[in-house]
């Protein structure tokens, strides 16, 4: 969680953020985004893959070429609301912001979620 320690300075903050490897598994998240999609806890989700949380995400590639996909990209600056699932099963429209950084080591995308509002 180091990363994401630094990115939102720390992992208790109220902003849900979650960060993903370039497969879409989530390496870190904040508490927020844990109780946003009804865990207790940031450990519930790691190493899951984001489709889980995400459904339409299932079958639209992360990564493009290396990069975030265009239009994935492109949608979450658009607003336009993406399907999101808790644990209960309960569905939840949110807006994504994506962003993607070059680590040292390896490229790091970080989802910054807000649910819409009802």
């Amino acid at each position: 969680m180091k990363h994401l320690h630094h990115s939102t300075g720390d992992s208790s903050c109220g902003i849900p953020v979650l960060e993903l490897d370039t497969q879409g598994c989530i390496r870190a998240c904040t508490s927020s985004a844990a109780h946003l999609f009804g865990y207790e806890d940031e450990a519930a989700l790691l190493g899951r893959s984001i489709s889980h949380l995400l459904p339409q995400l299932e079958h639209a590639p992360l990564m493009h070429q290396g990069k975030v996909s265009g239009r994935l990209k492109l949608l979450s600056r658009c607003g336009v609301p993406f399907r999101a699932r808790r644990h209960n099963g309960e569905h939840f429209d949110a807006d994504l912001c994506i962003n993607e950084f070059d680590d040292p080591v390896e490229k790091r995308v970080v989802l910054t979620v807000r649910r819409y509002p009802d």
